[in-house]
């Protein structure tokens, strides 16, 4: 999972779950509504988990189509969801549930599987328990075959997610030569979409900024790593069909001359 990546904290697993024994379970129909939005999510019935958002939750994804490539993106799945507690906020109730979950690992390229705790915010409109989740991308594209290789390094676009101020773009870094490789994608690296350019967010923010990517990356020969770059947006893109072009460099191949830049395949993201 991409830090679509959702920000949840993440337990791998192995083939199977231990389950702590569990304090009596919160009930309510706040509850109720945490862990039907999880299960339909996890079922994969979009229609309704987006239905259950709040109206402010359903405005920052803007419609059924972007919530639901967030989730189909990462192949997220729910086996089980249990709920550990409820408290009150302000005007507000906040769930705490276990999800045990299967995702894809756009790093690994391989389905895997793993616990996390999340919170959910519920509120009551209009007579209804909605749900109001957020930390999450309005909108997850996954192109295929942008690659860039010069000599034994590649670059590999892995997914795109869009916030409202930025664009995070998972790459994945692999060394197939005989010697160190290292990258320096917080150099000169650049995107463009026809109308604009966009850098990449400079910030010790490790949420925000990947810190390997950003102190320098030195591939052996026969490794990879999987990071994300976020390049600052002015504002939110909508949903207009886009073609992005991705500049990654500079790279240095141990011994070589002179750095060299890695220019991606062209992605073509489709209208909404």
């Amino acid at each position: 999972m991409t830090r679509a990546v959702i920000a949840w904290a993440l337990l791998l697993a192995g083939p199977a779950f231990a389950r702590p024994a569990l304090a009596a379970a919160p009930q309510g129909p706040a509850v109720d509504a945490a862990l039907g939005y999880v299960r339909a999510l996890g079922g994969g019935d979009y229609a309704k988990a987006y239905g259950m958002l709040t109206p402010q939750s359903q405005r920052y994804f803007g419609n059924l189509p972007n919530f639901a490539s967030v989730w189909i993106a990462d192949r997220f799945r729910c086996a089980r969801v249990d709920a550990l507690r409820l408290e009150t906020a302000r005007e507000a109730q906040v769930v705490t549930v276990r999800e045990e979950i299967a995702y894809f690992n756009h790093g690994t390229q391989r389905d895997a599987h793993g616990i996390v705790t999340a919170g959910y915010t519920i509120v009551r409109i209009g007579g209804r328990y909605r749900v109001n989740d957020g930390g999450h991308p309005y909108r997850t594209f996954v192109p295929k075959g942008s690659v860039a290789q010069r000599g034994g390094a590649k670059v590999m676009v892995r997914e795109l997610a869009f916030y409202p101020r930025r664009l995070e773009v998972t790459l994945t870094f692999e060394n197939d030569g005989n010697s160190f490789v290292t990258f320096l994608p917080y150099g000169r690296s650049v995107v463009h979409d026809g109308a604009a350019t966009y850098h990449p967010l400079r910030t010790r923010d490790w949420f925000l900024t990947d810190r390997q990517l950003f102190l320098g990356l030195r591939l052996a020969a026969d490794a990879r790593y999987t990071g994300q770059l976020n390049f600052l947006v002015e504002r939110r893109l909508d949903d207009r069909a886009r073609f992005f072009s991705l500049v990654v460099a500079p790279a240095l191949e141990e011994g070589a001359d002179r750095p060299v830049e890695f220019d991606l395949q062209p992605i073509a993201v489709p209208a909404r």
